[in-house]
């Protein structure tokens, strides 16, 4: 917004109204840009902040959720290891004739196979995850959508 001039007079400063150097149908079109670009600016800062939301929030769940799991992971390792054990024990025992390490061979060929097809299936689910919130981009794509709109409409 212009400054008002200011003339001076014998009885002081008197303000006169705004200087105006362009013609009336520019400016308002320059304060409709202007309140456009502001406002866009704003729904952007507003997205923005919704997408730190919802990534802080969801990383807050997985920080919860990481050290029971991380926990659990680690006794169930220690425990499926003694399980092997008493397992290729009892095997030997119950075949002599087959040696202790041949039936730790075969159990482990065997528990290899599991974990590759648990692997697979892990890495299948997890391909299928979307790191991107996807109602903040959803809710973006609308706004510049109607935004869009919007100037396409004061245009004509």
């Amino acid at each position: 917004m212009n400054a008002p001039n200011l003339h001076m007079s014998d009885r002081g400063a008197t303000s006169v109204a705004p200087d105006r150097s362009t013609d009336g149908a520019e400016q308002g079109i320059g304060s409709i840009v202007s309140g456009i670009l502001t406002d866009v600016g704003k729904l952007v800062e507003n997205h923005l902040s919704l997408f730190r939301q919802e990534i802080g929030s969801d990383l807050g769940k997985a920080k919860q959720a990481v050290l029971p799991l991380a926990l659990s992971a680690g006794l169930a390792a220690v425990a499926t290891g003694l399980f092997a054990a008493m397992l290729v024990g009892l095997l030997a025992w119950a075949v002599p004739s087959v040696p202790w390490w041949g039936w730790s061979g075969i159990l482990a060929a065997l528990l290899g196979i599991a974990s590759a097809i648990l692997c697979y299936s892990g890495v299948a689910k997890l391909s299928s995850v979307n790191p991107v919130p996807a109602q903040s981009v959803q809710t973006l794509k609308e706004s510049l959508q109607c935004i869009s709109n919007q100037i396409s409409t004061d245009r004509t």
